[in-house]
């Protein structure tokens, strides 16, 4: 079973992307491109979707699903909201739009409240609305 949605998460996106996802993840360290957005996102969702096959496969079905970040797309297709060619669709091109954004914008996490962040931002708290 877990072979088996990996093999059909492959087709699909073989057909969007013009490459196996399959053959990227198998790829030896030498000569992974693991660590670029639009192979390892892709390869997040294919192991996602095959390890949650694997537990349905015993029995185990999720109470809650949450997800984070490309995680989110898998999180919706477990949930039955995105189908399996809708969810590598849109870890394909979410993917591959990010890699092109690349460098053009910054993250930040820190451990604030939201008052304590506005205090530090200095804006009103509603301005954004």
């Amino acid at each position: 079973m877990v072979c088996k949605v990996a093999e059909e998460c492959d087709a699909i996106f073989q057909r969007l992307a013009g490459w196996s996802i399959l053959a990227e993840m198998k790829a030896d360290e030498n000569h992974s491109k693991m660590g670029e957005t639009q192979i390892a996102q892709p390869a997040n969702f294919v192991l996602q979707a095959a390890l949650t096959a694997l537990w349905r496969s015993w029995g185990i079905e999720p109470a809650a699903i949450v997800g984070h970040s490309v995680g989110d797309v898998t999180a919706a297709y477990i949930a039955g909201i995105l189908d399996l060619e809708d969810a590598i669709r849109v870890s394909y091109h979410r993917s591959r739009i990010q890699k092109k954004v690349a460098g053009q914008g910054k993250m930040l996490a820190v451990g604030l409240t939201a008052d304590e962040a506005q205090a530090l931002l200095a804006i009103d708290q509603y301005a954004w609305l």
